[in-house]
């Protein structure tokens, strides 16, 4: 029993997440952020960085870059780490390698990329992370992206469960953007410029997927497959598109099985092709407003009955 306890003592000290000594981090900082020890950089060239980057190999830490002036970031710029989150924010980048992250294909869980990617500026055209293995979660938010290509996700990683491409000004997904994401829980798609939505462009069925939320977008129409394959699906937030009718042979494959609908800022025209609904139970939450059409205009959706329709 003795063995046991000494052995789990020195077994917890080796795998112990602490800051690696302050000059090997300059000019970056290190501090513990919910298990994870986390080494900050701020305001730095890629060249300022490289040594605090290089010096924390064999280190169990992940990196944060904010306001940093990275130009081209090398394929294998993180290679030897174990490295399993990655953030940036704010930074200047031209491109992220022929490979991006090369060298934490089994340990890289989450990446960050905040307001750094810009299209003019950011080359993307071998975006693709495929290769990582181990990556959960996957947030560019906030960017100015444009076209989300099918390079990005091409070949998984199947490992993706949540996806946030909030506010990127993406007005084109190609047609199998995220097709390989099989295991996809969660897309966030929020405050673009999306005008059409395609049901190729995910897993078709699509088995994990219980969220979409696509708010503040231009979307006008739904094709009839758009709710084809998605046996979980719980929460559908489509608010602040142009969406003017919520037809049956659109959401009723799904309808019963929803908990939320968002769709307010549309202007839903509530007449007989919304009938349908209110001969079922509503989700729990199914926020909105009728639009312009008839006399029904300004009604909350939630309060409708099948005699308004009369």
């Amino acid at each position: 029993l003795l063995f046991i306890q000494v052995f789990l003592t020195i077994a917890a000290t080796a795998f112990a997440i602490e800051c690696p000594p302050s000059d090997k981090l300059y000019p970056c900082s290190c501090e513990e952020d919910e298990g994870h020890t986390i080494v900050q950089c701020e305001g730095s060239s890629l060249s300022e960085l490289e040594p605090a980057v290089k010096n924390t190999v064999g280190h169990n830490v992940s990196f944060y870059f904010t306001r940093c002036n990275l130009g081209d970031i090398p394929s294998d710029f993180f290679k030897g780490h174990i490295s399993a989150r990655i953030q940036f924010q704010q930074c200047v980048v031209t491109s992220f390698g022929e490979t991006p992250f090369s060298g934490l294909e089994n340990s890289l869980e989450a990446l960050y990329i905040y307001s750094t990617i810009d299209r003019s500026v950011t080359k993307m055209d071998n975006f693709n992370l495929k290769h990582l293995q181990k990556l959960r979660y996957f947030s560019a938010a906030y960017n100015d992206i444009g076209d989300l290509g099918d390079h990005w996700f091409e070949g998984g990683p199947a490992s993706l469960t949540q996806v946030d491409l909030d506010g990127n000004k993406i007005e084109s997904v190609g047609a199998t953007a995220l097709v390989s994401l099989v295991n996809l829980q969660q897309l966030y798609v929020g405050e673009n410029q999306i005008k059409y939505v395609s049901r190729s462009v995910l897993p078709n069925p699509t088995r994990d997927l219980w969220l979409i939320e696509a708010k503040s977008n231009l979307i006008e129409d739904l094709p009839e497959n758009t709710f084809d394959g998605y046996p979980i699906l719980k929460i559908v937030n489509l608010a602040q598109n142009k969406l003017k009718s919520i037809p049956e042979n659109v959401w009723g494959k799904v309808w019963s099985q929803l908990e939320s609908v968002y769709l307010e800022g549309n202007d839903i025209v509530c007449d007989a092709n919304i009938k349908w609904i209110y001969s079922q139970k509503l989700p729990n939450t199914f926020d909105g407003k009728c639009g312009p059409g008839n006399d029904l205009e300004g009604r909350e959706l939630k309060s409708l009955k099948l005699e308004d329709f009369e």
